[in-house]
């Protein structure tokens, strides 16, 4: 992958920023000429030589990478250099209306059978068979369940359909609107109109705000064959072409397969100029108030200038990664700062985004609240304009570049074990971007030979490269609404800039406090479960630890660490400490290292720390590598052993909480995580969201005591899946949670008794507060535990069938849906329960109608089910259980952590494809005789809520 692509990837923004990265997503520029393929470069700066790389007659570009991670399996990709930017006004949607009729037939695949065809190859629709369209580019992907030539054949001709043989035939432009205007519903979210007031605000005199890829409902209503195949014909062309083939493949076989499929491809004489994008005016100072009812309080200082050209020369890269470098320090120092008691910002972080070929946007973006907007404004802006003018110190550089050297070092010691779907992507993200697609080994050549020029002086030059002559746009965005708001804004902005600023303090740098755990206790106990080879040992203080050594991802490592009782044991008189726990425990550090310490320290490590809560205990989780093992150990057992509890992470989880719950009432989806889900659980406060006020009202100490017993006393369980070295991880463990005080078996947990309410003769109607259009039909038919396992897969199989058919009625012949969902879910740890769930996004007005669908075509599965909906629902079921055995996740996550208390999970692993493969068409209709009766199903409808 190029080093500029993989930087647009790195996270040298703060990740709860990501919103902030999707408001300004990076598109590329077409070229009206066609370059080499692949660009030559000078050395280290080369194409990855394990790429085949070609050029058909007709222009069509292709690439073709061997990858045997997951074996046995492939990855297809279609990159058109054309989205919503190729779009005259008359046009405004068309490129991802045409997208979507990708999928409904070609010259050579009926229309209904795009989606059919593929999931009798083992592909699900939505995450194996997908596409995207951006501002320049439409992207079609296959993940192909295996290799064999005739399925790599068959993805191969889909693609070359899409291509170049699609027949927009009338009555599925007809019945694809609604889905389109559904999708378009769906996504009127607050972060997608913030969004949208963003690129107007920013690229103001460019195409960008005006070719929302989503469209306007006019062209969506009225759009016509002859509209798509004008399009079609003017975009969709071989020179904008490129395919992609990663995965299980040998090259010299793929390449007559590509040339079978698309040589016959024709490039017009005279192919369609691309529209004049623009110039951009947004430039010098301004401000806007966006106000959504549904937004957290987020400030934006945005600076717009030229863009930088492509990363193709070694200048290039290099000016690429010093600015990289430089806008994470520049992070880092707010994320410090963030941390930070009485901090008028929570999240913060800084970052660059070009937007081809009209502007590059260099951000500062700070999340805070009503009341501290104007602190954050002038924290934020203060903080640049110390970099602008002081830069920054050796210390600060030195910590960033052991970030970037040791993140670049990990992704060249995983190179190896790269997935396809990854790989395919890098190749797509390259093409698009008209860089150089460089192996990781030459990637850590190309830091390294950057670094060894880079000094202080060069960083600060980089970051007043990116930010011209300092002028700031500023975005206030939030739930509150300001008197003229704009000059508020403006006015707090020159306010800031007339506080000098001093330079930065120095920063000390600190070793870490936790080494020594006390005396390991020793292996006592050394089994081995040889079917599954998982290893399992219990040291002399009773930890246990079960481990997995795999080569699934090279120097990749997953740590678990499982201990106490989790939410079932919650005090009854505390809702919301379990989320509490959640939001603050990690975030208030440890007894020696506040969390910006934690940050510093680990900087050049892969480790870190998460904690969530489940019913029957709390994980802790971190991903690292074979080097920063002990590293991250010691950290999770520091956790155990010396929790912060500071004050300040309280005070940042109440501040959070009034965006949290905003989100969650935004959307009929926000409210399934929270009231639905306890109202589904007889309302157990342990389910769901609390109510806000039990959140705010909960303290640390009330999360000590809750949390002490589990981490002094309690039964811990840690797991290790991964590139380990067995004896040498046994020695790690022993050494730090071997090392702690005797664990107890723990007091019995008291498991609830949770029934699912009685279905009634009308729907449970809840209500939220976003857009009026949006709401959401989900019917729940109880069903059982998960213990039986036969019965298990049976229901997953039953799910997808209905799923299958409401796709087919609400979503393809109706249009009245944009994403039907089925799922089953069975509890493990609560006794006999369990339901099968089908949610459909529909209008407000629509909502009775299609729950009383849903109902229908559930009943109609009682029928009788055909053997193609059996073979469409078994293969994609199957392509998974074996995909899932190529994922350290999984493993660890759904297998082995709990097993001691879920045997079911191990069962689990060896009999899924056997219980899969168990049901046939008879037994499945008897299953849904049994539990999808219309009297047993519980109907649920989520409302706009009514206007004051």
């Amino acid at each position: 992958m190029t080093v500029a692509n993989y930087l647009g990837r790195l996270c040298f923004a703060v990740r709860l920023l990501a919103l902030a990265l999707l408001l300004l997503p990076t598109v590329s520029a077409v070229a009206a000429e066609p370059e080499p393929w692949p660009r030559s470069a000078e050395a280290p700066l080369v194409p990855d030589p394990t790429v085949t790389w070609g050029r058909l007659e007709n222009g069509l570009r292709y690439a073709i990478i061997p990858n045997g991670t997951p074996p046995g399996r492939v990855s297809l990709r279609l990159l058109i250099e054309a989205g919503s930017l190729m779009e005259r006004d008359d046009q405004r949607g068309l490129a991802h209306f045409l997208e979507h009729m990708a999928f409904k037939g070609s010259e050579n695949v009926p229309p209904g059978e795009f989606v059919r065809y593929l999931q009798r190859q083992g592909l699900s629709f939505g995450a194996d068979t997908n596409a995207r369209t951006g501002f320049d580019s439409t992207v079609y992907q296959l993940e192909l369940p295996g290799n064999g030539g005739e399925l790599v054949d068959s993805g191969l001709m889909i693609l070359s359909e899409v291509a170049g043989r699609l027949t927009f035939p009338p009555d599925g432009i007809e019945s694809e609107r609604g889905v389109i205007l559904s999708e378009k519903r769906l996504r009127d979210t607050p972060g997608a109109r913030s969004a949208n007031a963003l690129l107007a605000f920013t690229l103001a005199g460019t195409l960008y705000p005006e070719r929302n890829p989503i469209g306007t409902d006019e062209v969506i209503r009225n759009a016509t064959q002859a509209d798509f195949q004008r399009f079609y014909r003017d975009f969709y062309t071989p020179e904008r072409s490129v395919v992609v083939v990663a995965g299980d493949v040998a090259p010299d076989q793929v390449v007559p397969v590509i040339e079978r499929h698309f040589a016959s491809l024709v490039q017009p004489e005279a192919p369609a100029a691309p529209p004049e994008l623009g110039t951009l005016t947004a430039t010098g100072t301004d401000a806007l108030h966006f106000v959504d009812p549904g937004l957290p309080t987020v400030i934006q200082l945005m600076h717009a200038q030229p863009p930088l050209p492509p990363a193709d020369t070694l200048e290039r890269v290099d000016q690429r990664l010093v600015q990289a470098t430089a806008q994470l320090m520049l992070s880092r120092r707010l994320q410090n700062l963030g941390l930070t008691p009485g901090a008028p910002f929570s999240q913060a972080g800084a970052w660059t985004t070009d937007m081809k070929p009209v502007a590059q946007i260099s951000a500062v973006t700070l999340q805070t609240t009503e009341a501290d907007w104007e602190k954050a404004l002038a924290a934020g802006e203060q903080e640049l304009r110390r970099a602008l003018t002081f830069g920054f110190s050796q210390g600060e550089m030195d910590e960033a570049v052991a970030i970037l050297r040791s993140e670049f070092r990990n992704r060249a010691a995983s190179a190896a074990t790269m997935s396809s779907e990854r790989r395919a992507e890098a190749l797509i993200s390259t093409a698009e971007e008209g860089g150089i697609y460089t192996s990781e080994a030459a990637d850590l050549e190309l830091l390294e030979r950057t670094v060894a020029a880079l000094n202080p002086a060069k960083l600060q030059d980089s970051l007043k490269a990116a930010w011209g002559d300092g002028s700031a746009r500023i975005m206030l965005s939030g739930p509150f609404p300001l008197e003229n708001g704009r000059q508020q804004i403006l006015d707090a902005y020159e306010r800031s800039r007339a506080v000098p600023v001093e330079p930065p303090a120095a920063t000390a740098s600190v070793a870490f406090a936790y080494g020594e755990f006390g005396q390991p206790s020793g292996v006592v106990e050394d089994s081995r479960i040889e079917d599954l080879d998982i290893r399992s040992i219990r040291f002399g203080n009773g930890v246990r630890l079960d481990m997995k050594p795999t080569k699934l991802r090279a120097d990749t490592i997953e740590v678990a660490l499982r201990f106490g009782q989790g939410s079932f044991s919650m005090p009854a008189h505390q809702p919301g400490l379990d989320l509490l726990a959640s939001q603050a425990f990690v975030a208030g550090g440890l007894g020696q290292h506040d969390a910006s310490e934690l940050t510093r320290i680990f900087a050049d490590k892969e480790v870190g720390v998460d904690l969530t809560v489940a019913e029957t205990s709390f994980v802790m989780t971190g991903t690292t590598t074979r080097a920063d093992l002990a590293d991250q150990l010691r950290l999770m057992a520091a956790f155990v052993t010396d929790p912060g509890y500071r004050p300040d992470s309280l005070e940042r989880f109440r501040r959070r909480l009034p965006d949290i719950y905003r989100a969650m009432d935004a959307s009929p989806a926000g409210l399934l995580r929270g009231p639905v889900e306890r109202f589904l659980h007889g309302g157990d406060p342990r389910f769901g969201m609390p109510d806000q006020a039990d959140a705010a009202e909960r303290t640390l100490d009330e999360l000590r005591a809750w949390l002490t017993p589990a981490l002094r006393r309690g039964p811990m369980q840690v797991v290790l899946v991964g590139d380990i070295e067995p004896e040498a991880a046994v020695r790690l463990v022993d050494e730090t949670f071997g090392a702690l005080p005797e664990r107890g078996e723990g007091a019995e947990l008291a498991i609830p008794s949770v029934r699912m309410p009685e279905p009634g003769p009308e729907p449970v109607r809840f209500t939220h507060h976003g857009t009026a259009e949006q709401a959401m039909s989900a019917v729940y038919w109880p069903t059982a535990d998960g213990r039986d396992l036969r019965l298990k897969a049976g229901l997953d199989l039953l799910g997808d069938i209905l799923q299958d058919r409401l796709l087919d009625t609400v979503r393809e012949q109706a249009g009245a849906s944009y994403s039907p969902e089925v799922y089953s879910d069975m509890s493990i740890t609560l006794p006999d329960f369990g339901y099968l769930a089908a949610l459909l996004d529909v209008r407000a007005e629509d909502a009775l109608q299609y729950d009383a669908a849903t109902v229908a075509a559930a009943s109609g599965l009682r029928e009788g089910i055909e053997a193609d909906e059996l073979r469409r629902a078994l293969e994609p079921r199957l392509a998974q259980s074996d995909a899932a055995r190529q994922s350290n996740q999984w493993w660890a996550y759904a297998v082995i952590l709990a097993m001691h208390q879920f045997p079911e999970r191990l069962e689990a692993a060896r009999t899924d494809r056997a219980n899969l493969q168990s049901w046939d068409t008879a037994s499945l209709q008897e299953l849904a005789k049994t539990y999808l009766a219309p009297e047993q199903a519980l109907r649920v409808l989520i409302m706009p809520a009514t206007p004051d």
